[in-house]
């Protein structure tokens, strides 16, 4: 199988445009988070059958993806 990083950016349409385009609802303090919403993991499984003669070793990980988040305030600032 391949393997690879990707960079998915979320926070900007496809042409490129300001990240208004891709903004969320503002929240009750004025708030608001540019993107789209996204979960996502990496799962890795590892087998070894090189342990030794009859047995079989597993291993296995779970990480969560990296992140990054744009946000904007109503008072002007950054989140």
């Amino acid at each position: 199988p391949a393997a690879g990083h990707l960079h998915l950016d979320l926070s900007h349409s496809p042409s490129g445009n300001d990240i208004a385009t891709r903004a969320l609802a503002p929240a009750a303090n004025g708030d608001v988070l540019h993107g789209l919403p996204v979960v996502g993991i990496l799962a890795v499984r590892y087998v070894n059958a090189n342990v030794s003669p009859g047995v079989l070793s597993n291993y296995s990980s779970l990480t969560a993806s990296k992140a990054s988040v744009a946000c904007t305030s109503s008072s002007g600032g950054g989140c």
